[in-house]
């Protein structure tokens, strides 16, 4: 990385990896490399849960993982926890959260687990996901319980003891700046398009081998487009400042879009002064999706929020070439990507 780019000192470096494939030389050779923050993928640290998705089933090596990090150096450790695990309580998600914060991370982003088939594994049949409204009060409940813990929310699902937010968001979802995707499905920006990396990642190694760029699609933003496209990122990164966004995009998003602003305000879900808007916690974190919506184009207002849509129709001649041309001026916006 350092010997093909100039990076700006300070800059942030984070990898996620488990805990499984953690040690302490893999812990020593990457703070060597210059990465700062690691994130973990512990999911919780109960063992029947873990049992239930599949995974190890020790909680003792998922917190000496942790232990191991904070041994060799790293400061700035995340991990990765799911609510709505076949089986989980509101008392054994407490257990997590209660495990996390003992161990000194310092930051902690969560998310709802997705089950979309009963699964059997060796013809144990599983207990079923909590209902809906179980798992909404588990986020709301881990939004308090953080908060108090002197946790400060960031992205909705992120929730970070301060000075140690990942600064991603703050970047690449608030600022006009190019971003350069690495990996399959890595979305990217440049040059008012954005762009999607090939998702196979036999293809994706192929192509790259061949000295192509592994771009399996890509769409031109017109100035409409992107200026909502800031509003939903703003949104999603939990505020949105006001000259900042006049700067970059010329216009002032309090009065373009004062009526979407005016019925988030009403909602409580939003909070709005001379400076910008910001997100309501924990409720509005809970909704981000939603009122990111409120400011996608009329036509695209009524398409759900993606997870993980099969774009395979896209990609079935393998990766297209990212034509950098222009559009009419007057072409509509929309803000069907997120």
């Amino acid at each position: 990385m350092f010997s093909s780019f100039n990076v700006e000192e300070g800059a942030d470096f984070s990898i996620e990896t488990t805990p499984v494939d953690i040690s302490e030389r893999k812990a020593t050779v990457l703070l060597e490399r210059g990465i700062r923050r690691i994130s973990l993928g512990v999911q919780t640290f109960v063992p029947e849960e873990l049992k239930n998705i599949g995974r190890p089933n020790d909680p003792e090596m998922l917190k000496e993982s942790i232990r191991l990090l904070r041994r060799c150096g790293f400061e700035n450790i995340n991990i990765d926890l799911m609510h709505g695990i076949n089986g989980q309580t509101m008392e054994s998600w407490e257990h997590s959260l209660d495990v996390a914060i003992e161990l000194g991370v310092t930051c902690i982003s969560f998310y709802t687990y997705m089950e979309f088939a009963q699964i059997s594994t060796k013809r144990r049949k599983l207990p079923p996901v909590p209902e809906k409204a179980v798992v909404d009060d588990m986020f709301l409940f881990a939004a308090e319980k953080l908060t108090k813990a002197g946790f400060l929310g960031y992205y909705g699902d992120c929730f970070a003891k301060p000075g140690h937010q990942p600064k991603y968001g703050e970047t690449s979802w608030s600022e006009d700046i190019p971003i350069i995707p690495l990996g399959p499905t890595a979305t990217g920006h440049l040059r008012d398009h954005w762009y999607f990396n090939e998702p196979d990642i036999g293809r994706y190694i192929q192509t790259v081998m061949e000295g192509r760029l592994p771009i399996s699609m890509g769409k031109h933003i017109t100035k409409s487009e992107s200026i909502r496209r800031s509003m939903v990122l703003g949104v999603k990164a939990g505020r949105v400042n006001r000259e900042r966004f006049r700067r970059i995009h010329g216009v002032d998003f309090m009065e373009m879009f004062r009526a979407e602003i005016d019925d988030l305000m009403e909602k409580e879900l939003i909070t709005a002064d001379e400076n910008g808007i910001e997100v309501t916690g924990p409720k509005g974190w809970y909704y981000l999706d939603n009122i990111s919506k409120a400011f996608y184009s009329p036509e695209f207002r009524r398409y759900p929020q993606h997870l993980g849509a099969d774009i395979s129709n896209f990609i079935s001649s393998g990766p297209i070439p990212l034509q950098l041309t222009t559009r009419p001026k007057d072409e509509e916006a929309g803000c069907d990507h997120h």
